[in-house]
This record gives C-alpha cells, structure tokens and sequence, in this order.
C-alpha cells in the first residue's frame, strides 16, 4: 500500500501542467502506514493543491545512514519525527515549520508518548523496573513514540537502556505484531506508540482485560500512556532550502484546514525535552557520547569515581593515622625500654653497693673481732716487758743488751698496738684525722731504726 501511495504522489506533478520549479520533500522511513494514509498523504496533496507553481516530488529516506541519504537525496524539506528533528538541527541546519498538532493530543508539545504493555496474569509484573533482564517486543528500533520514548524512561529510572532488555523482538510494522509476542509469550512486555494500544482494542485485535498497563499516568487525555509526552512530527526545511520555498511551503502548511482530518499544522516548542531523551539514550546529537574517551568515561562514571577517590583518600588517611600510631607507639615502647634499662642498670649499681656494703661490714666485724682479741695480748706484752725491767732494776742486774732487748720489745709491742687501732679504725669507718707532722723527723727514726748498732744485734743473737 505504501509504495501505491509513493508512486501515486511521484505522478502529482505530472497531473500539473504549470509546474515549473521543484520542490523535494523527503520522509524519513520510521512511522507506520497509519501516518501514511491519514497525514503525510493528506498534507502533500494539500501542499500540491496550494503550490500550483512548484513541482512537489517526495523521496522517502532510510534511518540507517541518515546523513548520507540526505546528501544524496537533496530534499528541501524533511518530515520526521522530533528526535530526527533535533538530530538534524545542527548537522544540517534544520528549521522548524510547523508541527502535527492531533485533537486527542494534549498540546502539539506534549502529544506522543509510549505505553508498556504485559499480559494480565503476569503478577510478577507491576512496575517498569520489574522489567529488569525481560524480553522486549517493540515496532522498529527507531520508532520515537515508541521504542525511543520507552527506553528513554528506563534511562529515566536510572537504567541503563542499552542492557536493561536481556532480548528486543522487532515487528517491523509486520505479523507478528507487538501485542502478538507479548500474548504468546515470547516476549515479556511490548512498548506502543500513542494512542496504538486504544485501536488495538477498537479494532478487536486485543480484548479488555487481556493486557494490562504498566505504571499507566493519570491524564484525562484520550489515551493511555506509562512515559512523558513528546512534541509530534515535525516538518522542517534544511538549510539549503531557498527563501520563498520557505516562505510558500510554511503558508501551505499552517492554512491547511482541519477538514475531515484528525490533525493541523501549526508552530510548537518543546524540543528541550526531545534534547534530553536524546542525550540519555547517547542518539542523535549525543551519539558521540558511545565513543569511549576518557573524558567521557569520567563523565559516565563521575559518581562511582567520586566514591572511589573518597574510598583512596579513606585508605590514605588510615594508613597515615596508623603509621603515625605506630610511630607514636614506638617511640613510647622504646621510652619504656630505655626507663627498663635505666631502672636494670640503677638495681645493678644498687646490689653492687649492698654487696660491697656486706662484704664491708663482714670485714668490719672480722677486723673489729681480730682488733678485740690481738690487742688484749699485745697490751699483755707490754706489761710483762715494763714489769720485767722493773724487776731487773729492783735486783739490781744491769745489762745492756737486756735493757735493749726489753725496750725494742716494748716499741714493737706499741707499734703493733697502733696498727692494730688503725685497722679497727678503718672498721668502726671513722673519718681520716688529718695532722702535721715533721717528716724529716720521721725520715730520721726510720733510717735509725735500720742503722741499729749490728754488735748489738750480734751479741743478742750469739748469746
């Protein structure tokens, strides 16, 4: 039916014998033959009729390399959907004319949205994030008020689109269609466009009851819907376009009456919100964002970078604090060891005093016993020798080597008595007396005491 309607609108400008310049509309392949028959051919046949002067040719464009059909294909005008709209808009300065503008629609801004869909007697099916890791059956992977629209409010919710679906089925506008997968189970869900889950019921494709809507919105709008609303088809003119093209084309479109049909052209904002579906699906103008670059990967990843540089500056500061208590706590054991060493060497200098201290006092006591008990005899000596020459004088002997004899025995025995109290001294630990005394005096007894008269010591010794 589709390529009956496109040969159809090629012969238009042959029917007109006036035409003299061309204009070349291209549609870009991504609505369903619904948008064929009840707006794109209504709106040419409606743009011939106005333009009587121009010859109106239509090609129709593939998504698939977008770009480089509309290079080659050189259209003046597109019609497409908003999210090729905005894709547009800076890779070839695309301008907007005019925008679909539907009686069920809420605003011409807010007019396409995207419904999920699962079989009634999945309990396990609430909410959208239980769709998790499930099979997905969608129309084409570029359908905006559909699969786009959808996936861009699972980005929405945090997910990311790409690997939310463990599979996606694709219908292609062909049977089995969406709601045919979800129904026999091959897939888990299926994304609708606007309005398509009201004429599936309408025209008995589906029962009531037989699905059920996830997370559906509560609107008063004619239909039913699970994500945001979207502007509508957009119909715009490349940056190649001339002026009073422009200028015709946009009177055409905005004077188009509603007549019988369910649509108007007319201008509308909104594309704010197309930017960023857009930009959290990485499509369109923000398709460099799938480019794996560094900058990119730390703007993809800012929030699991932040925790980690947070994680290592954690780990920094604890291995700081505990090298630091470390070295606090060595400092303090070898502080404690010093004081143990210092505290050893005290408690051995101590015992070597209280060891010399006894052994002192054992002498003491030895020499105090052997001072008592020498002295006693000695002192005896010197009596019996004073009462022997005491004896020899009242008898009236005299000799000289007697006398001598006696008097060296009486000096010895005084001698040995004074060093006897000498030690006994050193014992009771008298402090040391200090006195003068004349040691030439002392020189002199010593060598006296040497130089004794030898006959003397002779005669005493022979007799």
């Amino acid at each position: 039916m589709r390529k009956w309607v496109f040969l159809c609108l090629l012969f238009l400008p042959f029917l007109s014998s006036a035409a003299e310049r061309e204009i070349r509309i291209g549609l870009i392949d991504t609505f369903d033959q619904d948008f064929y028959l009840e707006t794109f051919v209504p709106t040419i046949e409606h743009i011939q009729k106005t333009l009587k002067d121009y010859k109106i040719t239509v090609v129709e464009l593939q998504q698939n390399n977008l770009l480089a059909n509309v290079v080659k294909e050189r259209p003046d005008f597109l019609v497409s959907s908003a999210g090729n709209f905005v894709t547009l808009i800076s890779k070839l300065g695309a301008q907007q004319i005019a925008t679909v503008s539907r009686n069920h629609a809420y605003s011409p801004k807010e007019a396409v949205s995207s419904v999920f869909i699962v079989r009634n007697d999945r309990k396990d099916l609430q909410k959208i994030t239980d769709l998790k890791g499930r099979v997905l059956s969608a129309t084409e992977p570029h359908d905006f008020d559909g699969m786009l629209v959808g996936m861009g409010e699972i980005a929405a919710r945090g997910f990311d689109p790409d690997t939310f679906f463990s599979k996606t089925l694709f219908s292609h506008y062909q049977y089995p269609d969406v709601a045919t997968y979800v129904k026999v189970g091959a897939a888990d869900v299926g994304i609708l466009g606007t309005c398509q889950y009201e004429k599936l019921l309408t025209t008995g494709q589906i029962q009531p009851g037989e699905f059920r809507v996830l997370e559906a919105k509560n609107n008063t709008e004619a239909c039913i819907r699970s994500t945001e609303r979207y502007p509508d088809t957009v119909f715009y003119a490349l940056d190649t376009a001339p002026i009073d093209e422009v200028k015709a084309v946009s009177l055409s479109l905005l004077s188009m009456p509603k007549g019988e049909f369910d649509f108007e052209w007319v201008p509308a904002s909104g594309f704010l919100k197309v930017y960023d579906l857009m930009k959290s699906l990485k499509l369109g103008p923000y398709e460099h964002l799938r480019e794996t670059t560094v900058k990119d990967f730390i703007l993809s990843h800012q929030k699991e970078l932040l925790l980690a540089a947070l994680l290592l500056c954690a780990i920094l500061v604890h291995v700081v604090r505990v090298n630091w208590l470390v070295n606090r706590r060595t400092e303090e054991l070898k502080f404690a060891l010093a004081v143990q060493r210092a505290t050893e060497r005290k408690a051995r200098e101590n015992r070597q005093k209280l060891d010399l201290l006894e052994k002192s006092r054992v002498i003491s006591q030895m020499s105090s016993i052997f001072a008592h008990e020498v002295k006693q005899p000695i002192t005896n000596l010197i009596y019996y020798a004073s009462a022997l020459s005491l004896l020899l004088q009242q008898l009236g002997v005299k000799d000289d080597r007697v006398e001598y004899a006696l008097k060296q025995m009486n000096s010895q025995a005084k001698r040995t008595s004074d060093i006897v109290e000498h030690v006994r001294s050193y014992a009771k630990h008298k402090a040391n007396r200090s006195e003068v005394f004349n040691l030439v005096e002392v020189i002199r007894r010593a060598i006296n005491s040497i130089k004794e008269p030898l006959h003397k010591r002779w005669v005493i010794c022979y007799n």
